[in-house]
Formats: structure tokens, C-alpha cells, sequence
């Protein structure tokens, strides 16, 4: 049974990488500009932006691997609503199923984004069975038979459907 506690923790997850998201996109002001360029010469690079799949592997570890016993018990229907909802507005079409977002092999039944499918997700991260590809800009998750590819993009949004149903949990407990 998840506490409160445990929904703070993946909620702060989920806002510290919408924050950084946000803020890599809207360095308007010449004081957010200075203080991006100053801490980039920290860095001691010439360029970096904070959606990247750094950020995306701490998200999926605190939004999917932490809440472990969520996944196992609690998890409902309301998840899928939630990553359909949130796909479909950040991608400016209709998505059906969440499992939309990722690319499985032919022999994966892509009906129903289930408890299983959270759990081999989990179980890939968990053991790091991640190929993070920086050519294609894509992440393979594998564990044992199930392999499901998925885009940079797919799985920042995928992610912020997870992320907006943890923040509906929190505000019920």
C-alpha cells in the first residue's frame, strides 16, 4: 500500500523534470539566459538542454520503478485515461491506447496497456535492460520476452500521463 509519502516522491519526480522541460524551452528573459550560459561555463559546454534522456531515465526510475507496490495494487483504469488524455493534447492527435506511444514486434498483442505491461517496463529499468539509442533518439525496453521501443518524445509524454495521474493520487490522500 503506497503512502503519501510515496506519492510525494514520485510527484516531485514528475514536477522537477516538467520544471527543467519548461525552462529549457522559455529561457526568454535576459536573467533566465545568464543564469543558463553561467551555469552552462560551469559545465564547461557549449550547448545542453535539460530534456534529455538523462532526465527521461530519472523520471522513469521515480515515476515507474520507485512506486513499485502502486504498479502491483493499486494501478486502474484511470492511468490509461490519464496518458491518453495527456498524449493526445501534447501531440496534437488522438491517441487510443497508451501502448500507441511505443513500438512492440509483431507478435506483441498491442490490445490492452495492462499491470504486465507496466511490470516488464519496470523490470527493464529496474535492471537496467535500457538501450538508450542517441543516433535515433529512442529507448528499447527489454525483459525476458518482451521488448517495447519508444521515441524521446513518446515517453516524455508517456511519462507526463504517468506523472499527472500520481499528482491526482496525491491530492486524494
Amino acid at each position: 500500500m503506497s503512502t503519501k509519502k510515496d506519492d510525494q516522491i514520485s510527484s516531485w519526480c514528475w514536477r522537477t523534470g516538467q520544471f527543467l522541460f519548461y525552462f529549457d524551452q522559455r529561457q526568454q528573459s535576459e536573467h533566465d539566459k545568464k543564469l543558463y550560459y553561467d551555469f552552462l561555463s560551469e559545465l564547461e559546454k557549449n550547448s545542453f538542454n535539460f530534456r534529455n534522456q538523462g532526465v527521461l531515465l530519472m523520471l522513469c526510475y521515480g515515476l515507474i520503478v520507485y512506486p513499485r507496490e502502486r504498479w502491483i495494487n493499486e494501478i486502474d483504469y484511470k492511468l490509461n485515461e490519464h496518458i491518453v488524455k495527456v498524449a493526445t493534447k501534447m501531440l496534437g492527435k488522438q491517441i487510443e491506447n497508451p501502448l500507441d506511444l511505443f513500438e512492440l514486434p509483431l507478435n506483441e498483442n498491442k490490445q490492452e496497456f495492462t499491470k504486465d505491461t507496466l511490470k516488464h517496463l519496470r523490470n527493464a529499468i529496474a535492471h537496467a535492460q535500457i538501450d538508450v539509442n542517441i543516433d535515433d533518439n529512442t529507448f528499447t525496453f527489454t525483459d525476458r520476452t518482451f521488448s517495447a521501443k519508444i521515441t524521446v518524445e513518446n515517453l516524455g509524454v508517456f511519462l507526463s500521463g504517468v506523472g499527472r495521474y500520481f499528482i491526482e493520487l496525491e491530492a486524494m490522500h
